[in-house]
């Protein structure tokens, strides 16, 4: 089984992004901006809906904004699937040349989006049966083991015993969630970018097979620096919070934090967007990298059209 090379792939991620600047800048501006216009809108009609329900009280105020949010976030997710199929295949050498404007939505998009919107499917999928299962698992261990050395805020007696294993179950349990989205997530693009027909969830799962920690570091590596140079520009840019009134707790305070949120997302979305010119580049250069080394390319066979025997030696 081939390994991903983690400083190989972070290389080639900044050579591929910073070499080819002007590229890729005219491939992902486009699609950047719309996927931060639809970030921006979609978040803020939410925290509307937020806002009513706080006031009024009544839970089918925040229906249309679910919705509304739910909506957004698959536009969001086929956005970044046009940025994530072309800088792939521009990262392996699939397409050439430079752009000043691109936009493209064709039959490989669309499968990355099917890819990338079952990937969320199976994490929630995952999380839901996690916290059954702790749910059940903590019954089980509040039945066997009363010990009345702690009491819960509703009365009930909790052994320090249960909470602590709790606790660690459910750090478990999403280190496990956190694992199968490393292992599908940072192949899946390039398996379907490269027009391999075959499923790509367990294409993807299939190819990283003993490389977790590798494909971990190379994705940190990728992120960790804009990321922080983007937090770095929220507090340098942002200045201070504003000032939320009422009780801590109250339905004052909860609408004032909002409204503060509110207030600092155009400044957010802007910081984000000129980030991810460059962190898009970085993370799906580096998936491109790996995944050719850990599937090489067919080799091409030259034959001459007199002789059609004969191969002819690649130029």
């Amino acid at each position: 089984m081939n390994k991903v090379p983690v400083g190989k792939s972070i290389a080639y991620a900044y050579s591929f992004t910073f070499g080819h600047l002007s590229t890729v800048l005219g491939l992902g501006w486009l699609p950047v901006l719309l996927f931060t216009a639809c970030s921006y809108f979609t978040f803020h009609a939410y925290l509307d809906g937020l806002i009513q329900f706080l006031r009024d009280e009544n839970p089918s105020s925040l229906g249309p904004a679910i919705v509304l949010f739910l909506l957004g976030l698959v536009v969001a997710m086929a956005l970044c699937a046009v940025l994530a199929v072309v800088l792939t295949r521009q990262a392996l050498g699939l397409r050439n040349g430079g752009a000043k404007i691109y936009f493209a939505f064709g039959r490989t998009e669309w499968r990355t989006l099917g890819a990338l919107l079952r990937l969320a499917l199976v994490l929630l999928l995952l999380g839901v049966l996690l916290s059954i299962a702790l749910g059940i698992a903590g019954g089980i261990a509040g039945i066997l083991t009363r010990v009345p050395d702690q009491v819960s805020a509703t009365g009930e007696v909790v052994s320090p015993a249960v909470t602590l294993t709790m606790t660690l179950l459910g750090l478990a349990g999403l280190a496990g969630l956190f694992y199968v989205f490393v292992r599908i997530s940072f192949l899946v693009v390039a398996v379907t970018a490269v027009g391999d027909e075959a499923e790509p969830l367990r294409a993807a799962w299939n190819l990283g097979r003993d490389n977790f920690w590798r494909m971990f570091l190379v994705q940190l590596a990728t992120m960790a620096p804009i990321v922080l140079l983007q937090q770095l520009a929220g507090n340098l840019f942002g200045g201070p919070m504003p000032a939320v009134g009422g009780a801590p707790g109250s339905t004052e305070n909860m609408i004032g934090e909002v409204l503060a949120l509110q207030s600092t997302m155009p400044l957010a979305m802007v910081i984000n967007g000129v980030g991810s010119l460059l962190l898009f580049p970085l993370i799906y250069s580096a998936q491109a990298f790996a995944y050719r080394a850990l599937v090489p390319p067919a080799p091409v066979t030259y034959t001459s059209p007199a002789y059609p025997r004969e191969p002819i030696p690649p130029p």
